[in-house]
């Protein structure tokens, strides 16, 4: 067992690839493409994209491998995302699923990286987290939605919040309670 583990910083054009590769790989189009309806397509979009981001941020793994189990696991167990606040748990559905399908793969990872054998000792739980921590800590990202119509502007000047385009709509949706 090893304490020492190198960490995988990831740029921002790395994830960028990986995302995009991880949509155009088919265990993912056949994840989405095979619900019931455009909403819950949408969902499942939404989420996986959040799993990657929060996956590869923890552990630097950019696999194809990864893609097509996470992939796997959300096509197969997509219900427990549907489920509502657990009042006893005070967990989120989101909550609940990260920790029973996406954290053992995130632990698992680290095991094998630092020649960990299971079942995890308090200690060696210890250590793994702090190793996630810090890599989910060194590898964040952040993400901007925006209107396709808006991308001359951005390509040109980039995103600044000082040239918010909506300051009409956020004031109406500010006013109503909704922001």
């Amino acid at each position: 067992m090893s304490d020492a583990i190198e960490m995988t910083n990831i740029s921002e054009q790395e994830m960028a690839a990986y995302i995009s590769r991880a949509f155009s790989a088919n265990s993912v189009k056949r994840m989405i493409t095979e619900e019931d309806t455009l909403y819950h397509s949408e969902e499942l979009f939404q989420k996986f994209g959040n799993i990657l981001q929060a996956y590869a941020s923890a552990t630097g793994d950019l696999s194809n491998e990864t893609i097509d189990s996470l992939a796997k696991d959300l096509h197969e167990h997509k219900d427990i995302l549907r489920q509502p606040y657990d009042r006893n748990t005070r967990l989120e559905a989101e909550q609940i699923y990260f920790g029973k399908y996406v954290m053992p793969k995130i632990i698992e990872n680290y095991a094998k990286k630092m020649k960990i054998e299971q079942p995890l000792s308090l200690s060696d739980s210890c250590k793994i987290l702090a190793a996630v921590e810090t890599s989910s800590k060194n590898n964040r990202f952040r993400t901007h939605s925006f209107n396709g119509a808006l991308l001359p502007e951005i390509k040109k000047n980039g995103l600044d919040i000082n040239k918010e385009m909506f300051t009409e709509e956020f004031n109406i949706l500010s006013s109503a309670k909704m922001m």
